[in-house]
């Protein structure tokens, strides 16, 4: 089966305007794909999400990337350290151009696929997710929230973590006025991908994994039915947020 890719986006059953954005592209070996979540109840979150995406596809047309092994972790570090660099910029340019753009935000989930090589990087910033799926769902991101800063930082336990008042309140986020922190993970050949997987928290939050699993395990469904599969189940079990998901299908 050829690789093959899709994206689905939907405003959900609450949320007045969607403000989620994605996106992808494919460059000789590499392809690149990214999910954002604008942040909700903060001006302009649409446009923070659909710009973080377009700089990020831009940079990734437009820089020599492909000429990268996978092996060359600090220039492919630095290379995606330059793409943020960029949104900062253009953020802060949207915010000379209207004030209320000012405290705008999103969040940023991204991989980079070398095909031939079969290695992959995924890049986070906030409480986007990315999973991959080899027969099983396994979560590869963390969110980066007020939960896992206790549990990684004060060596809390997660059940004490979780009860904490804005326990899923953001400690990352991308936004001209935000602390932004980015983590970075490696997933090698050895991993044996399937799918790879960027949702927004108004998908992962409300399907179980089983569920989750379950609709991806489906035979004689294409991919682009698998995504609105996830979708419309999330928002059955009562998402109350905009929900994306781009999936990857290596086989």
């Amino acid at each position: 089966m050829p690789l093959q890719i899709r994206f689905s986006s939907n405003i959900g059953s609450v949320r007045n305007e969607n403000q989620d954005y994605a996106g992808y592209y494919q460059k000789q070996n590499l392809i690149l794909g990214v999910v954002c979540d604008g942040m909700g109840g903060h001006n302009n979150g649409s446009i923070a999400s659909k710009t973080a995406v377009e700089t990020l596809i831009e940079h990734f047309k437009t820089t020599d990337i492909e000429t990268y092994k996978s092996t060359d972790k600090k220039l492919i570090q630095n290379w995606f350290n330059e793409g943020i660099y960029k949104i900062d910029k253009k953020m802060k340019e949207l915010v000379l151009e209207d004030e209320n753009n000012a405290d705008m935000g999103t969040t940023l989930i991204t991989f980079l696929y070398f095909i031939e090589e079969e290695e992959t990087y995924v890049f986070n910033i906030g409480d986007s997710r990315a999973y991959l799926y080899n027969g099983f769902l396994h979560q590869i991101s963390q969110d980066q929230n007020v939960m896992n800063y206790f549990i990684n930082e004060e060596n809390m336990n997660p059940e004490t973590a979780g009860k904490i008042i804005g326990w899923d309140r953001l400690t990352s986020s991308l936004g001209p006025n935000k602390t932004k922190n980015i983590d970075t993970f490696v997933i090698h050949k050895d991993s044996k991908i399937k799918k790879l997987i960027l949702t927004t928290d108004g998908l992962h939050t409300f399907v179980p994994k089983p569920i989750f699993e379950y609709i991806l395990q489906q035979k004689n469904t294409s991919l682009a039915e698998k995504i609105e599969l996830l979708l419309q189940k999330a928002i059955e079990l009562k998402s109350n947020d905009n929900l994306t998901c781009l999936i990857m299908e290596v086989e």
